[in-house]
């Protein structure tokens, strides 16, 4: 249904749906209701971002994973650590641009948190590998 209304938003000349290229979810920045000085194509744009290093921290991580018990994963798990971080901070920034603005907020997180929650669960999972 949201793939619906993103479709109908963009014929009616406003932005298109967002992909998210690992999972099957939308993100439609056109939903958000914008109080700020943030503007539809600002969040797009963040959204994008952070889509994207979603997908290069995932990469990173998986990288590490096949790393594991050889000479690389020190560096392979440095890589991740610092993919997850920088797509977690734009993640956070996306949020705090929203201010008191809890609805368009908790639209984000809503769409957004459990890929954020992901990615911690998983570095977690390799620093422990780190430590034995």
């Amino acid at each position: 249904m949201l793939l619906r209304v993103c479709r109908q938003i963009a014929q009616a000349g406003g932005l298109g749906p967002t992909l998210v290229p690992t999972t099957s979810a939308v993100v439609c920045p056109r939903m958000f209701q914008i109080r700020n000085s943030s503007s539809a194509a600002d969040i797009e744009k963040s959204l994008e971002n952070i889509n994207g290093l979603f997908v290069e921290a995932r990469d990173e991580i998986e990288y590490a994973n096949e790393d594991l018990e050889t000479v690389y994963f020190n560096e392979s798990f440095k890589e991740a650590k610092e993919r997850v971080h920088s797509c977690l901070d734009a993640y956070k920034e996306l949020l705090d641009s929203f201010g008191d603005d809890e609805q368009g907020r908790g639209k984000i997180e809503r769409s957004m948190g459990m890929k954020m929650e992901q990615l911690k669960a998983e570095l977690d999972l390799l620093d422990k590998h780190l430590l034995e």
